[in-house]
């Protein structure tokens, strides 16, 4: 096995724990906004608006970070 076998092979692996991590990144988003939005658990706390903006951002920072993965996995 070569020097440049080995570095592709980590790469590869390397790669592949990003793209879950990626995955995981785009639930937790998703997953924030719909708890600002729908759940309740913030309602004592925040201000409707605060937390339908937040929700808002949360869920169009989750849309994009899912574009980047798929635009960057895509060959």
């Amino acid at each position: 096995m070569s020097v440049l076998e080995t570095k592709e092979n980590r790469r590869n692996k390397l790669g592949a724990i990003y793209y879950v991590f990626g995955l995981f990144m785009i639930l937790f988003y998703l997953g924030m906004a719909y708890i600002m939005i729908f759940s309740p658990i913030f309602a004592e706390r925040v201000s409707d608006p605060l937390r339908y903006g937040m929700g808002a951002l949360f869920f169009l920072y989750g849309i994009f970070r899912a574009y980047r993965l798929v635009k960057g996995n895509v060959k």
